[in-house]
This record gives C-alpha cells, sequence and structure tokens, in this order.
C-alpha cells in the first residue's frame, strides 16, 4: 500500500502526538531508523527516527516540560 492512499499510517502518528507525553513510540512507528526527515532550520535535516527523538522531540519536550 501507498503511503498516498493508505492514510492509516499517519493518522496513527498523529494520534500519538495528540496529548503530551513520550512520543517516542509514534515517531519510531512512523519514521524508518534511515529515513531522511527533512524539516525546518535550524535543524533542516535529520538521518531517522533517532535524530528526529534526540534532536527535535526531546528539545520540544523540555521547552514544554514534558521530559
Amino acid at each position: 500500500m501507498s503511503m498516498v492512499t493508505n492514510r492509516s499510517l499517519y493518522l496513527t502518528y498523529a494520534e500519538g502526538l495528540k496529548h503530551p507525553s513520550d512520543f517516542t513510540p509514534a515517531i519510531q512507528s512512523f519514521f524508518d531508523k534511515d529515513a531522511t526527515i527533512n524539516i525546518v532550520h535550524p535543524l533542516n535535516k535529520l538521518n531517522g527516527s533517532k535524530a528526529y527523538i534526540e534532536d527535535l522531540d526531546k528539545e520540544r519536550e523540555s521547552s514544554f516540560g514534558l521530559g
């Protein structure tokens, strides 16, 4: 199934981000460990779900007092 026709993967990911918590399981289930994730400056490009968690998600959790 392609990502275009099967939105359930994204909807599951989005549901996992709705409430403040540890977002790691949602991130790991949506992004492959080897994925290249292009986002906004100053991060621009993250390589894999681990980088997403360590560089973006943990910073967001800290900023909002979630972690």
